[in-house]
């Protein structure tokens, strides 16, 4: 079975890896976007991130990420059912803790809403910090939304 249909052209590959190169800068640049939280395994899974400079400010002055937390729950969860495979994405995404990253226009800080399960995990906070590329002093804010069991979910 044929996979390759062709090679890359010389121009084509040069500039691949001159675009690859140029975004060797950028990895360290803070992201916006969404996670979810394993207290057993204690890691974020379900990451989804954007470079901050990529997303608009919205009329309220804020911007964070396109990506919803069921629409990647329910992708995940769709692909270990067809998989058969075992999978973190089962049940209810709102009984997983998770969050949210954005960016304030006002003052160009950025914050992490969570809900109050952060007080029984607040190591949680350096793994978003890391994982987001973002400063060391970024505020986590409370939402309901974000509380266990809280959401949009059907």
């Amino acid at each position: 079975m044929e996979i390759l249909t062709r090679a890359c052209s010389v121009e084509e590959s040069s500039a691949q890896i001159e675009y690859m190169r140029s975004n060797f800068d950028n990895q360290d640049e803070p992201k916006l976007g969404i996670f979810w939280y394993d207290p057993v395994a204690d890691e974020l899974f379900g990451v989804h991130t954007e470079f901050a400079d990529d997303r608009e400010y919205n009329s309220s002055g804020q911007k964070t990420c396109r990506t919803l937390h069921r629409k990647i729950w329910q992708k995940e969860k769709n692909r270990a059912v067809a998989k058969g495979i075992k999978s973190k994405y089962t049940g209810d995404y709102t009984l997983i803790p998770r969050g949210r990253v954005w960016q304030q226009e006002s003052d160009s800080a950025f914050y992490v809403t969570v809900g109050t399960w952060i007080n029984e995990y607040p190591q949680v906070k350096q793994l978003v910090i890391v994982e987001f590329e973002l400063p060391n002093d970024t505020e986590f804010r409370y939402d309901y939304h974000w509380d266990i069991g809280q959401g949009w979910s059907d």
